[in-house]
């Protein structure tokens, strides 16, 4: 074979792996090949995200709802685009966007294999796998938070060699905070009320186990007083303002099969006596007596 028919083959072959130099920034960062036709490509319109040639659309911008139904074509459904750009996996809503990396994909998946397992029992595990999995990732204050409650596990478990918090759980807090602070700001419509109940339930799940401090003997009430020692209490309180307008107990609700586990929870306390107090929680005061004694 001569020298001559080497380079044709070559050259074929380079020109048949050749990416589109000027496709738009989101096939390239799908890595796949666009084919550069305005104002939307095909693949942004399948996909269902703006188009981005310019700088003036941000990377995977969502189509309005109704733009998307027009554009797809009726024999596809549109793929879940948190996990179709190979590593990268992202969430995103109407007006944030996150993209987790690699560190966060390790705490996601510690989340989903042993975390949620110690949340209360079968019934937790069951309504997030067939609900809150999907909703996670429409919502990012909500899988905020699902990475800072992981984030504490690790340090009670021994994982993260650290007594007090670290960044990355107090960075995922604090995103989890604020971005659920602005969801509040806003009308609360009806297909958002289970994702902001699910993620003021992890709020309250982070006000009671993260705790700041390196010998126990620092913590509440062993410690000195200190302003935020019952900041889990007021954050309890402000949730049951959040029960009573959102209602998890209404019929559209995820979580209406937990109702028997809600009674249970809230359950009140007799006003005297110890009737309906956990003997755990009977032990620990009786042996926190004896010490004071």
């Amino acid at each position: 074979m001569g020298s001559g028919t080497i380079q044709v083959t070559k050259r074929r072959e380079m020109q048949r792996g050749r990416k589109s130099r000027f496709g738009c920034r989101n096939c390239k960062l799908r890595k796949v090949k666009c084919d550069e036709s305005r104002p939307y490509c095909d693949k942004c319109r399948i996909y269902g995200v703006l188009c981005n040639f310019g700088f003036n659309i941000p990377d995977f911008q969502s189509l309005p709802e109704e733009q998307t139904k027009k554009n797809m074509p009726k024999h596809l459904t549109i793929p879940s685009p948190q996990w179709s750009m190979g590593n990268c996996v992202w969430v995103a809503d109407e007006t944030t966007f996150y993209m987790l990396n690699a560190h966060d994909q390790d705490l996601f998946n510690r989340f989903q294999c042993r975390t949620l397992q110690s949340l209360n029992g079968s019934e937790t595990v069951e309504t997030h796998n067939r609900h809150m999995l999907e909703l996670s990732f429409k919502s990012p204050f909500l899988l905020h938070g699902m990475l800072a409650v992981t984030a504490v596990h690790d340090r009670y478990l021994g994982v993260t060699p650290a007594h007090r918090r670290s960044f990355c759980e107090t960075y995922h807090w604090s995103q989890c905070t604020s971005l659920f602070n602005k969801s509040l700001g806003q009308p609360i419509k009806e297909e958002h009320k289970d994702t902001i109940w699910a993620a003021a339930s992890t709020l309250g799940i982070l006000a009671f186990s993260s705790i700041n401090a390196c010998p126990v003997e620092e913590t509440w009430p062993l410690g000195l007083p200190d302003s935020s020692d019952l900041e889990w209490l007021r954050l309890a309180a402000g949730k049951m303002r959040l029960w009573q307008l959102l209602n998890p107990l209404r019929a559209s609700s995820v979580f209406k099969p937990m109702a028997d586990t809600f009674v249970t929870m809230h359950q009140s306390l007799p006003v005297e006596g110890i009737n309906g107090v956990l003997v755990e929680l009977r032990q620990l005061w009786s042996h926190m007596a004896c010490l004071n004694c």
